[in-house]
């Protein structure tokens, strides 16, 4: 529509009757065409405008996009200029606090070819992670690298609501400790595995230690692959209550994705905080050991070792409502000796 109506206006302003040459989409009077030269390469300039800007989900950053409205693509070789840039600003109290400059020649992706050509969009995803509502601007070709058709139409303000990691839990587990990788069926594994669980959002992700019937628990089990069903370590009751099944006090023959540790006293985790746990057979904390007897597995012809996985799944209840669901696993590979 602004292109429609500056096309319209030079019509209006320029054709004065008579046959005339067409230049592009105007027809100019010969007698004009020169003096027209400044005005129509001032029109055919590009313009960069700030076209929307929301919270991604899962991972709860500000993006924004950018949009070139104008009739001319930018100039050859933009895509290696410096500073073309834009700021993102957090507006408090009529105060614009700066919270991040981003490379507009970088963009995450692209739509209609990018802003290098008229009408193309260039989407940008940022790292930056609010909490609760907020006044939000953002302001494109910060520096005035480009001459633009307008140069007082980049900058967009609107009231921000943050989402994902932005305002949720989201759990994620990894070892910090696995003394050895490489065991013999029935090994004792209390005191064997570490495991560092982390808040990657900014909601707190609350632990049965406070919340016995909320928080989360760990179970940790062993596989001879890398799928684990959901549910595993669950079972649901004839009333549909989702409940966790008991941790046996030993396993002689292997099952597949049999659970060997639960920790049920967990402790809250901040915002983008961790905590590290010990599977040992202390109160809070159930392990069992290697079993002796593997009848399903197959081994390889020459003997020796196979591999295991023990996978660590946190928050197997769902308990906990998290930005991501699909990152509560970890596997970690290790060889068990085969059994005389």
């Amino acid at each position: 529509m602004k292109k429609l109506s500056i096309v319209l206006g030079v019509i209006t302003i320029l054709l004065v009757g008579g046959t005339a040459p067409v230049l592009g989409t105007l027809q100019v009077p010969p007698l004009v065409q020169p003096q027209l030269q400044p005005l129509l390469e001032y029109l055919l300039r590009p313009d960069l405008e700030v076209e929307e800007i929301w919270c991604t989900t899962p991972g709860g950053t500000l993006a924004f996009s950018v949009i070139n409205s104008g009739f001319s693509p930018l100039p050859d070789g933009w895509e290696s200029y410096t500073h073309l840039t834009a700021r993102v600003f957090h507006i408090s109290g009529g105060i614009e606090v700066p919270l991040g400059e981003f490379n507009l020649c970088l963009p995450s992706s692209t739509e209609n070819g990018g802003i290098g050509i008229p009408d193309g969009i260039s989407n940008y995803v940022t790292s930056i992670i609010l909490e609760g509502e907020a006044i939000v601007k953002v302001e494109v070709d910060y520096h005035d690298r480009i001459q633009e058709l307008n140069e007082v139409n980049n900058f967009e303000l609107t009231i921000y609501t943050p989402c994902g990691r932005g305002t949720m839990p989201d759990l994620e587990a990894s070892f910090v400790a696995l003394p050895v990788d490489t065991l013999r069926p029935g090994t004792d594994l209390s005191n064997y595995i570490g495991i560092l669980v982390t808040n990657l959002g900014r909601g707190l992700a609350k632990g049965t230690r406070n919340w016995p019937t909320q928080g989360y628990i760990i179970d940790v089990v062993l596989s001879s692959d890398m799928v684990v069903p959901p549910g595993a370590t669950m079972v649901v009751t004839p009333a549909g209550q989702v409940l966790p099944v008991p941790v046996p006090s030993t396993y002689r023959v292997y099952r597949e994705d049999m659970l060997i540790g639960r920790i049920w006293t967990t402790e809250d985790i901040p915002r983008e905080d961790e905590v590290i746990y010990g599977l040992h057979r202390e109160p809070g904390c159930e392990v069992i050991g290697l079993p002796m007897e593997y009848p399903s597995v197959v081994w390889p012809s020459s003997g020796g070792y196979r591999a295991f996985y023990i996978v660590v799944l946190v928050d197997p209840l769902n308990n906990i409502s998290e930005a991501r669901e699909d990152n509560n696993k970890y596997f970690f590979r290790l060889m068990i000796e085969e059994p005389l």
